[in-house]
Protein backbone atom coordinates (compact mmCIF):
# COMPACT_ATOMS: atom_id res chain seq x y z
CA UNK A 1 0.00 0.00 0.00
CA UNK A 2 2.70 2.74 1.39
CA UNK A 3 6.33 2.86 -0.17
CA UNK A 4 8.59 3.05 2.90
CA UNK A 5 10.91 4.55 1.29
CA UNK A 6 9.48 7.65 0.31
CA UNK A 7 6.83 7.77 3.00
CA UNK A 8 8.68 9.85 5.26
CA UNK A 9 6.30 11.66 7.22
CA UNK A 10 3.98 10.23 9.16
CA UNK A 11 0.42 9.35 7.66
CA UNK A 12 -1.91 11.42 9.54
CA UNK A 13 0.33 14.62 8.86
CA UNK A 14 0.23 13.36 4.23
CA UNK A 15 -3.46 13.17 4.94
CA UNK A 16 -3.44 16.94 6.41
CA UNK A 17 -1.07 18.03 3.78
CA UNK A 18 -3.24 16.98 0.97
CA UNK A 19 -6.53 18.72 2.48
CA UNK A 20 -4.64 22.21 3.08
CA UNK A 21 -3.15 21.80 -1.01
CA UNK A 22 -6.95 20.93 -1.52
CA UNK A 23 -8.30 24.09 0.57
CA UNK A 24 -5.82 26.17 -0.94
CA UNK A 25 -6.71 25.20 -4.81
CA UNK A 26 -10.19 25.94 -4.14
CA UNK A 27 -9.78 29.00 -1.89
CA UNK A 28 -8.77 30.32 -5.74
CA UNK A 29 -11.98 29.02 -7.35
CA UNK A 30 -13.80 30.58 -4.64
CA UNK A 31 -12.53 34.12 -5.56
CA UNK A 32 -12.65 33.21 -9.08
CA UNK A 33 -16.03 32.42 -8.73
CA UNK A 34 -17.09 35.51 -7.17
CA UNK A 35 -15.73 37.38 -10.50
CA UNK A 36 -17.34 34.93 -12.90
CA UNK A 37 -21.02 35.42 -11.49
CA UNK A 38 -20.58 39.06 -11.60
CA UNK A 39 -19.56 39.03 -14.98
CA UNK A 40 -22.58 36.61 -15.45
CA UNK A 41 -25.09 38.81 -14.10
CA UNK A 42 -24.17 41.93 -16.11
CA UNK A 43 -24.13 39.89 -19.50
CA UNK A 44 -27.72 38.60 -18.34
CA UNK A 45 -28.88 41.94 -17.90
CA UNK A 46 -27.22 43.42 -20.54
CA UNK A 47 -28.70 41.42 -22.67
CA UNK A 48 -32.21 42.43 -21.74
CA UNK A 49 -33.77 38.59 -23.30
CA UNK A 50 -36.85 38.34 -20.84
CA UNK A 51 -39.89 36.54 -20.69
CA UNK A 52 -41.76 39.09 -19.04
CA UNK A 53 -41.03 42.34 -16.97
CA UNK A 54 -41.03 40.56 -13.73
CA UNK A 55 -38.22 38.19 -15.04
CA UNK A 56 -35.99 41.59 -15.95
CA UNK A 57 -37.22 42.84 -12.31
CA UNK A 58 -35.58 39.71 -10.73
CA UNK A 59 -32.09 39.81 -13.01
CA UNK A 60 -31.61 43.41 -11.88
CA UNK A 61 -32.44 42.85 -8.30
CA UNK A 62 -30.15 39.99 -8.08
CA UNK A 63 -27.52 41.82 -9.96
CA UNK A 64 -27.46 44.83 -7.40
CA UNK A 65 -27.58 42.69 -4.47
CA UNK A 66 -24.68 40.67 -5.76
CA UNK A 67 -22.60 43.54 -6.18
CA UNK A 68 -23.20 44.74 -2.89
CA UNK A 69 -22.51 41.07 -1.40
CA UNK A 70 -20.12 39.82 -3.32
CA UNK A 71 -17.06 40.30 -1.65
CA UNK A 72 -18.77 39.39 2.01
CA UNK A 73 -19.99 36.32 0.71
CA UNK A 74 -16.57 34.99 -0.94
CA UNK A 75 -15.40 35.83 2.33
CA UNK A 76 -17.64 33.89 4.51
CA UNK A 77 -16.57 30.96 2.13
CA UNK A 78 -13.15 31.23 2.97
CA UNK A 79 -13.16 31.75 6.25
CA UNK A 80 -15.65 28.81 7.49
CA UNK A 81 -13.64 26.66 4.87
CA UNK A 82 -10.28 28.02 6.67
CA UNK A 83 -12.02 27.27 10.39
CA UNK A 84 -13.30 23.53 9.05
CA UNK A 85 -9.90 22.51 8.30
CA UNK A 86 -8.25 24.03 11.21
CA UNK A 87 -11.02 22.03 13.69
CA UNK A 88 -10.96 19.06 11.35
CA UNK A 89 -14.45 16.80 10.61
CA UNK A 90 -16.92 16.85 13.45
CA UNK A 91 -16.61 20.59 13.79
CA UNK A 92 -20.43 21.32 12.70
CA UNK A 93 -20.04 24.59 11.17
CA UNK A 94 -20.69 23.68 7.24
CA UNK A 95 -23.60 22.00 8.72
CA UNK A 96 -24.10 19.70 5.97
CA UNK A 97 -25.36 16.99 8.06
CA UNK A 98 -27.27 18.30 10.69
CA UNK A 99 -30.26 17.28 12.10
CA UNK A 100 -33.32 18.03 14.35
CA UNK A 101 -36.25 20.65 13.83
CA UNK A 102 -35.70 22.76 10.83
CA UNK A 103 -37.45 24.93 8.62
CA UNK A 104 -38.72 25.01 5.06
CA UNK A 105 -35.73 27.09 3.62
CA UNK A 106 -33.20 25.17 5.48
CA UNK A 107 -34.54 21.78 3.91
CA UNK A 108 -34.32 23.23 0.62
CA UNK A 109 -30.85 24.53 1.48
CA UNK A 110 -29.52 21.21 1.88
CA UNK A 111 -31.31 19.27 -0.77
CA UNK A 112 -29.70 21.97 -3.59
CA UNK A 113 -25.99 22.07 -2.14
CA UNK A 114 -26.66 18.60 -1.79
CA UNK A 115 -27.21 17.74 -5.69
CA UNK A 116 -24.49 20.31 -6.10
CA UNK A 117 -22.50 17.43 -4.45
CA UNK A 118 -23.59 14.58 -6.32
CA UNK A 119 -23.04 16.81 -9.15
CA UNK A 120 -19.13 17.64 -8.36
CA UNK A 121 -18.65 13.80 -7.28
CA UNK A 122 -19.70 12.71 -10.86
CA UNK A 123 -17.63 15.35 -12.72
CA UNK A 124 -14.36 14.19 -10.47
CA UNK A 125 -15.42 10.51 -11.07
CA UNK A 126 -12.49 8.17 -10.16
CA UNK A 127 -10.04 10.96 -8.56
CA UNK A 128 -12.86 11.68 -5.87
CA UNK A 129 -13.15 8.35 -5.19
CA UNK A 130 -8.96 7.03 -5.12
CA UNK A 131 -8.67 10.46 -3.29
CA UNK A 132 -11.24 9.06 -0.32
CA UNK A 133 -9.87 5.38 -0.19
CA UNK A 134 -6.14 6.89 0.26
CA UNK A 135 -7.18 9.45 2.83
CA UNK A 136 -8.80 6.59 4.53
CA UNK A 137 -6.36 3.94 4.02
CA UNK A 138 -3.59 6.88 5.86
CA UNK A 139 -5.87 7.91 8.88
CA UNK A 140 -7.18 3.93 9.06
CA UNK A 141 -10.70 4.61 9.01
CA UNK A 142 -13.52 3.33 7.02
CA UNK A 143 -15.54 6.93 6.48
CA UNK A 144 -14.92 10.43 6.31
CA UNK A 145 -15.95 12.40 9.41
CA UNK A 146 -18.85 15.14 8.93
CA UNK A 147 -17.37 18.26 7.72
CA UNK A 148 -14.49 16.76 5.88
CA UNK A 149 -13.26 19.24 3.52
CA UNK A 150 -12.31 17.22 0.92
CA UNK A 151 -15.77 16.14 0.87
CA UNK A 152 -17.93 18.26 -2.11
CA UNK A 153 -20.94 18.08 0.14
CA UNK A 154 -18.70 20.26 2.61
CA UNK A 155 -18.21 22.83 0.22
CA UNK A 156 -21.17 23.07 -1.57
CA UNK A 157 -23.41 23.46 1.71
CA UNK A 158 -20.68 26.31 2.61
CA UNK A 159 -21.40 28.17 -0.94
CA UNK A 160 -25.37 27.43 -0.48
CA UNK A 161 -24.96 28.51 2.92
CA UNK A 162 -22.96 31.58 2.58
CA UNK A 163 -25.38 32.92 0.02
CA UNK A 164 -28.48 33.41 2.43
CA UNK A 165 -26.69 34.07 5.37
CA UNK A 166 -25.95 37.35 3.27
CA UNK A 167 -29.53 38.03 1.93
CA UNK A 168 -29.35 36.75 -1.06
CA UNK A 169 -32.80 34.50 -2.09
CA UNK A 170 -33.02 31.31 -3.83
CA UNK A 171 -34.43 32.77 -6.99
CA UNK A 172 -31.41 34.94 -7.23
CA UNK A 173 -29.03 31.79 -6.98
CA UNK A 174 -31.50 30.12 -9.89
CA UNK A 175 -29.61 32.93 -12.22
CA UNK A 176 -26.04 32.23 -11.22
CA UNK A 177 -25.97 28.44 -10.61
CA UNK A 178 -25.48 27.03 -14.07
CA UNK A 179 -22.34 29.29 -14.31
CA UNK A 180 -21.28 28.52 -10.60
CA UNK A 181 -21.54 24.40 -11.04
CA UNK A 182 -19.42 24.76 -14.44
CA UNK A 183 -16.76 26.61 -12.55
CA UNK A 184 -16.66 24.62 -8.87
CA UNK A 185 -17.42 20.99 -10.83
CA UNK A 186 -13.96 21.49 -12.76
CA UNK A 187 -11.88 23.33 -10.14
CA UNK A 188 -12.45 20.75 -7.55
CA UNK A 189 -12.18 17.82 -10.49
CA UNK A 190 -8.41 19.00 -10.75
CA UNK A 191 -7.74 19.49 -6.93
CA UNK A 192 -8.46 15.92 -6.41
CA UNK A 193 -6.44 14.50 -9.24
CA UNK A 194 -3.57 17.00 -7.77
CA UNK A 195 -4.42 16.14 -4.41
CA UNK A 196 -3.76 12.11 -5.44
CA UNK A 197 -0.70 13.01 -7.62
CA UNK A 198 0.61 14.67 -4.70
CA UNK A 199 0.13 11.39 -1.81
CA UNK A 200 1.36 9.23 -5.45
CA UNK A 201 4.57 11.14 -4.95
CA UNK A 202 4.38 10.20 -1.19
CA UNK A 203 4.59 7.00 -2.36
CA UNK A 204 0.90 6.06 -1.02
CA UNK A 205 -1.23 3.54 -2.82
CA UNK A 206 0.87 4.10 -6.48
CA UNK A 207 -2.08 1.41 -7.30
CA UNK A 208 -5.76 1.55 -6.46
CA UNK A 209 -7.40 -2.09 -7.62
CA UNK A 210 -10.73 -2.52 -8.99
CA UNK A 211 -12.12 -4.78 -6.53
CA UNK A 212 -11.63 -0.95 -3.58
CA UNK A 213 -13.48 1.00 -6.53
CA UNK A 214 -16.45 -2.15 -6.35
CA UNK A 215 -16.66 -2.17 -2.83
CA UNK A 216 -16.80 1.78 -2.15
CA UNK A 217 -19.36 1.41 -5.11
CA UNK A 218 -21.38 -1.58 -3.46
CA UNK A 219 -21.45 0.07 -0.48
CA UNK A 220 -23.62 3.34 -1.44
CA UNK A 221 -20.82 5.85 0.05
CA UNK A 222 -20.79 7.81 -2.83
CA UNK A 223 -21.91 11.41 -2.78
CA UNK A 224 -24.07 10.67 -5.38
CA UNK A 225 -25.92 8.09 -4.15
CA UNK A 226 -26.21 9.29 -0.98
CA UNK A 227 -28.15 12.74 -2.48
CA UNK A 228 -30.34 10.50 -4.44
CA UNK A 229 -31.15 8.63 -1.50
CA UNK A 230 -31.96 11.44 1.04
CA UNK A 231 -33.19 14.72 -0.96
CA UNK A 232 -36.76 14.76 -1.93
CA UNK A 233 -37.30 16.41 -5.45
CA UNK A 234 -38.51 20.22 -5.02
CA UNK A 235 -41.30 21.69 -6.22
CA UNK A 236 -41.07 24.13 -9.30
CA UNK A 237 -39.64 26.66 -8.64
CA UNK A 238 -40.96 29.58 -11.07
CA UNK A 239 -39.71 30.81 -14.37
CA UNK A 240 -35.59 30.69 -13.62
CA UNK A 241 -36.24 26.44 -13.22
CA UNK A 242 -35.15 26.30 -17.04
CA UNK A 243 -31.72 28.27 -16.39
CA UNK A 244 -30.33 25.40 -13.98
CA UNK A 245 -28.24 22.56 -15.78
CA UNK A 246 -28.43 19.16 -14.72
CA UNK A 247 -31.42 18.35 -12.94
CA UNK A 248 -29.64 20.14 -9.32
CA UNK A 249 -32.04 23.52 -9.33
CA UNK A 250 -33.84 24.81 -6.54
Amino acid sequence: MFTPAKLAAQPHRLAQQARERFVRAMDRAVLALGNKLQLHLSALVSSGKFASGADARQALDTADAYRREREQWVGRISQRWQALLTRGPGSGLSQAGALGLVDDEVVERKIIASRMAAAVADAAGSDYNDLRLRIQALEQVSEWGRDEVLSPDTLMHLVVQAWTDGGLTRPMWALVQAPAMELLSASMAQAYRQANEFLVAQGVMAEIDMKSRVRRADGGAGVGAQAERTAPMPPEQGAYADTVQGGVGW
